[in-house]
């Protein structure tokens, strides 16, 4: 008998858990955040401009591979609501 064997739950690993490229030219790439939840963020290969939200001002581009870095760097860190692609532009401290 198995009494008094407590057996603990693997804690789910945090940051990038896949990335793969679709058929239309986007990476696809799944993340745990540091507070577990899970989201699929696509975007595509050759990169993206980073537009601030109320002034739609362009602050920057990203390619594909910077965006999959910065979120293998990041994502197993900060929770998904605290998560900028803005706090991650070469040129902004």
């Amino acid at each position: 008998m198995t009494e008094g064997v407590h057996q603990e739950e693997a804690e789910p690993r945090r940051g990038v858990l896949s990335v793969h490229e679709n058929d239309n030219q986007h990476y696809v790439v799944e993340v745990c955040w540091a507070d577990g939840e899970v989201s699929n963020n696509i975007f595509p290969i050759r990169g993206f401009e980073v537009v601030d939200p109320v002034t739609h001002q362009h602050l920057g581009h990203l390619t594909g591979q910077e965006s999959i870095a910065i979120l293998e760097k990041n994502a197993g860190t900060i929770q998904r609501r605290e998560f900028s692609w803005h706090n991650f532009l070469p040129n902004r401290k």
